[in-house]
C-alpha cells in the first residue's frame, strides 16, 4: 500500500494556496484594469462630445465669417453715412446759401411780390379815384349844363 507521505501533501496545499492567491491577484488586477478602461471610456466619451461640439466643427470659421460680414456691413454703413452727410451739407448749402440759396431767392421773390402787390393796390386805388373823379366831373357838367344831352 502506498501511502502518501505527509511532506508530499504539504506542497500541494502550498500550490493550491499560491494558485488561489495568484488568481485573486489576477482578479484584482482585472478589476483595476476594468475600472481603468471604464475611466478611459468616460474620458473618451467626453472627448467625443467636445469634438462633436459646433465650436470645433467649423464653429470658429463660421464665427470669423460672421464677424467679417459684420465688419463689411459696418464699413458700408460708414461710407453711406459719409455720402449722406455730404448730400445733407449740399442740400443745406443749396437752401441757406446767402448769395444763391433757395431761402434767399424765395425771400427776394416774396419781397418783390409784396412790393408789386402794394404798387398794384395803389395803382388800383388811383384808377378808382380817377374814375370816380371823372364820373363826378361828368355828372357836374350835366347838372350845370356844360354838356348837352340830346337823344
Amino acid at each position: 500500500m502506498s501511502t502518501r507521505p505527509t511532506s508530499h501533501r504539504r506542497p500541494s496545499l502550498d500550490f493550491e494556496e499560491k494558485t488561489t492567491a495568484t488568481l485573486e491577484e489576477q482578479d484584482k488586477t482585472l478589476e483595476l484594469q476594468n475600472k481603468t478602461l471604464e475611466n478611459q471610456n468616460r474620458v473618451l466619451e467626453r472627448m467625443d462630445k467636445k469634438l462633436e461640439a459646433p465650436v470645433l466643427n467649423g464653429g470658429f470659421d463660421d464665427l470669423v465669417r460672421k464677424v467679417e460680414k459684420v465688419e463689411n456691413v459696418t464699413q458700408q454703413l460708414k461710407e453711406c453715412q459719409e455720402s449722406s452727410s455730404k448730400k445733407i451739407v449740399d442740400i443745406h448749402t443749396a437752401i441757406y446759401d446767402p448769395e444763391k440759396g433757395i431761402y434767399v431767392t424765395v425771400k427776394g421773390h416774396d419781397k418783390w411780390i409784396s412790393s408789386t402787390a402794394k404798387a398794384a393796390r395803389w395803382f388800383g386805388m388811383l384808377l378808382i379815384t380817377g374814375a370816380l373823379g371823372g364820373l363826378g366831373k361828368v355828372i357836374y357838367d350835366l347838372v350845370t349844363g356844360h354838356i348837352h344831352y340830346t337823344p
